[in-house]
């Protein structure tokens, strides 16, 4: 669910899938992020009842121009256990620019 989410963001723009397997991304990798039992302190967030996840994603585009294909290495958003939404706080906006890179021109 965290990669359908990410797919919809503006940070996915120029990105896409295979849409006959949706999950057929290069070295896919999701991860919780420690911290829910202090509400995720240590990211600066106040977050209330432990009702909320991060995620990381990190994967990349290789297979599609491998000189221009994105890497996306510990991109954030938000699970929110009480709604069953998805979202990125602005707090990941300097973390999530940093994830997205690109392959330097030759």
């Amino acid at each position: 669910m965290a990669w359908d989410y990410f797919f919809t963001t503006p940070a996915s723009k120029g990105m896409h899938r295979d849409p006959k397997n949706p999950y057929s991304l290069d070295h896919a990798f999701a991860a919780l992020i420690k911290g829910m039992e202090e509400n995720y302190a240590w990211l600066g967030e106040h977050w209330p009842d432990s009702r909320y996840v991060v995620i990381s994603l990190t994967f990349d585009m290789q297979g599609e121009d491998d000189k221009t294909a994105p890497w996306i290495e510990d991109w954030h958003c938000v699970y929110d256990l009480k709604t069953g939404a998805f979202s990125v706080p602005a707090d990941f906006a300097e973390n999530n620019a940093k994830a997205i890179t690109y392959p330097e021109p030759k």
